[in-house]
């Protein structure tokens, strides 16, 4: 008997999906012979982004409570209202367990292969172009010179943006009632981070690519909107715990909105 049509789309599928996560370990393939250095080690924004994330490590394992005090910063800072904060984001669950170094090696890893599995799916499901296609975009996605960059530079924070394709492949199967549009919030929370405005703009960019290509998204304009709305709305209620402590900070004037260096480290 012949396949269901169904049964082969997601035999190719797992096909393409494994041909991308190989694409994604040769990328990183010098992550992993060098296992604890990370490229851009002695940039001063490589430095910050490794200070932050090891300030929720040493919370947790040391200390065994939630980092809302960061000693390490400016002689001590509040910490639980600092948007440099990842403890109650998705990515904290990465950086714990794997510490700083290891763990920014595998939340990049992570990202570039969803942000290809994302672009695939765009492609396939939304703009119905073909797999030869679909799969080429998939891999030019996490290969292109914007990720490099980051990962050169030290901004570790923006490795999220690379999360777009799937959260519009999400809002997609959202407005279709598949079950992972559900997740849709929780994406955005992941992209949040250790960032500032990144999951506000993906989300931004998410309705306009959503309004734009409206007849593809098989939804109506209405429909789009309302979508659009719940989804953002569950997220500012999943991040709360994170942009409550945030406007109190404000509130005080305590800290800025922006990165400050640990004591004894300045910029040449």
């Amino acid at each position: 008997m012949n396949a269901c049509p169904e049964t082969h789309e997601f035999r190719y599928q797992r096909k393409d999906f494994a041909a991308l996560a190989i694409f994604v370990l040769f990328l990183t393939l010098p992550f992993w012979i060098n296992l604890r250095n990370l490229p851009g080690g002695k940039d001063i924004d490589a430095l910050q982004m490794l200070a932050f994330a090891r300030v929720v490590v040493d919370a947790f394992w040391n200390h065994h409570q939630f980092p809302i005090w960061n000693p390490f910063f400016g002689g001590g800072i509040p910490w639980a209202g600092v948007v440099w904060n990842p403890g109650l984001t998705p990515l904290s669950l990465i950086l714990i367990p794997f510490g700083e170094v290891v763990g920014f090696k595998v939340w990049f890893a992570l990202v570039l292969f969803f942000g290809a599995v994302g672009m695939y799916r765009v492609c396939t499901d939304i703009l119905q172009t073909s797999r030869v296609a679909a799969l080429l975009s998939g891999a030019l996605f996490p290969g292109s010179l914007w990720a490099a960059g980051r990962l050169a530079d030290g901004n570790y924070c923006e490795f999220g943006f690379l999360l777009l394709p799937l959260c519009i492949h999400a809002f997609h199967q959202f407005l279709n009632k598949h079950w992972f549009g559900f997740l849709l919030p929780v994406l955005y929370l992941a992209v949040l981070g250790m960032t500032r405005y990144e999951p506000f703009l993906i989300a931004l960019f998410v309705l306009v690519f959503a309004l734009f290509f409206q007849r593809q998204m098989q939804a109506s304009y209405l429909a789009i909107l309302l979508g659009w709305l719940g989804t953002f709305f569950v997220f500012v209620i999943l991040a709360l715990p994170k942009l409550l402590p945030l406007l109190e900070v404000l509130k005080a004037n305590t800290v800025e909105l922006r990165m400050t260096s640990p004591s004894g480290m300045r910029p040449k």
